[in-house]
């Protein structure tokens, strides 16, 4: 079933669920499929499931939802009553007024925090309320584990935090030398075909935290189960970044050691440089642009690859099920698998090249001229094209070799085509 087919079904399944809630579950499911690549006839199913599995678990989530929401309000009315215990009447050293200052007064919830909480606000931390001096040196790396924010993390004039969450926000404090972001209470998620996600979340908020531009940090390390990351311009030892389903973003990152991570989201690094640059992701797009590193491993179980003008001195590249893309750059030494999907090459320059693909076609555009290259070609089911020529035996049993030039080149397929064309000096 592709992806409209399986839209259409869910439309029509979810037809009990409210307006607003079954809109909610069709834009998550369109955007799923748009940011993971999926074709016009790509069966959606094997990924997500049938439509009928799918609709009952979304209908299942919201009437949970409604049922805690009611839990809720029932546990206010109750408070209201006088029926407060002095847990859910206190609050101790936190960060999460709307003013953002410390306290560590205990005090009585006023009715205008009661209803503020059902609505986003801000609230703003800087050095002096945090770490009572307005010291930048006062911390040397960066743990954030929460669920259910979008995180950003920049540079600025001094250090400073942004927080806009419908509740108190969570918990920000120093543990050592480390700045440390968690949640206050976690949040309820609802486990659906080996990831998570609420889709029903209309008032998710986020944090932002400013470095000043002259820190550099030991380690950047963020979780987030559902949310998207974004970093710019920071400087770091080493930088260990993931989420369970959101986007990742780095922009102009330093770093010796870089690992990203998503479970179901698009990973995009620009302008950035590492010496070791390694990006799991299970389903989604993972994209290198104008970036240097001297080891370069990607990896995606469902999704596409693309590098755009990098430059790596070793390059491992993988995909079950997607295409690989490489256009400009020098990627040095460079391996690209895929068992199902297309690999692509676009006047990368290169000193070696491995590329295997199950079941597709393997097409590159080489810089400079067949006799740069020594070849060995393979293809168990299809035909090999070198500069417009078809040097081969029979489409089953296609084979070419030449050891004139010094790049080794070695393709394989063993359903699909090769093609190989050259771009002169």
């Amino acid at each position: 079933m592709n992806k409209n087919e399986f839209m259409e079904s869910l439309k029509e399944k979810l037809s009990k669920l409210s307006v607003e809630d079954r809109e909610d579950a069709i834009n998550y499911y369109w955007e799923y499929f748009e940011e993971a690549g999926f074709g016009e006839e790509s069966d959606v199913t094997k990924n997500v499931g049938n439509p009928e599995d799918v609709a009952a678990k979304i209908i299942e989530t919201a009437e949970c939802l409604r049922e805690s929401e009611s839990q809720e309000n029932c546990s206010c009315n109750q408070s209201e009553q006088g029926n407060v215990t002095k847990e859910n009447k206190t609050e101790c050293s936190s960060y999460s007024s709307a003013e953002g200052k410390k306290t560590d007064e205990i005090k009585e919830e006023s009715d205008f925090d009661k209803t503020e909480k059902s609505e986003n606000h801000p609230i703003e931390i800087t050095a002096l309320d945090l770490f009572g001096k307005d010291e930048q040196n006062a911390f040397d790396s960066v743990d954030i584990d929460i669920s259910n924010l979008d995180v950003i993390l920049r540079t600025g004039d001094e250090f400073g935090i942004s927080i806009n969450c419908k509740d108190e926000g969570p918990i920000i404090e120093r543990k050592g030398s480390c700045l440390v972001v968690k949640d206050r209470n976690k949040a309820k998620f609802i486990k659906i075909f080996d990831f998570n996600f609420n889709i029903f979340n209309r008032e998710k908020g986020f944090i932002e935290i400013i470095i000043p531009r002259d820190k550099k940090l030991n380690k950047i390390k963020s979780r987030l189960e559902l949310g998207k990351f974004y970093l710019f311009a920071l400087i770091a030892d080493e930088m260990d970044v993931s989420t369970d389903m959101g986007s990742l973003e780095l922009v102009s990152a330093t770093a010796p050691k870089c690992k990203l991570g998503a479970g179901m989201g698009h990973i995009s690094v620009k302008d950035s440089t590492f010496n070791e640059l390694k990006v799991k992701s299970d389903t989604g797009a993972v994209n290198i642009k104008y970036s240097k590193t001297d080891l370069l491993k990607i990896s995606t179980d469902t999704g596409y690859i693309s590098l755009e003008k990098t430059d790596a001195a070793n390059t491992e590249l993988k995909s079950d099920t997607g295409y690989i893309k490489l256009y400009s750059g020098n990627v040095g030494s460079v391996s690209a698998k895929t068992d199902t999907g297309l690999i692509k090459f676009d006047g990368t320059e290169l000193n070696s090249l491995e590329a295997k693909s199950d079941t597709g076609s393997i097409s590159a555009k080489l810089l400079g001229v067949r006799e740069n290259y020594k070849f060995d070609l393979k293809n168990s089911l299809g035909i090999i094209t070198v500069d417009g020529k078809n040097p081969g035996k029979s489409i089953f049993d296609n084979s070419y070799t030449d050891n004139t030039g010094e790049i080794p080149v070695r393709m394989s397929v063993d359903t699909g085509k090769i093609n190989v064309s050259f771009l002169g000096k």
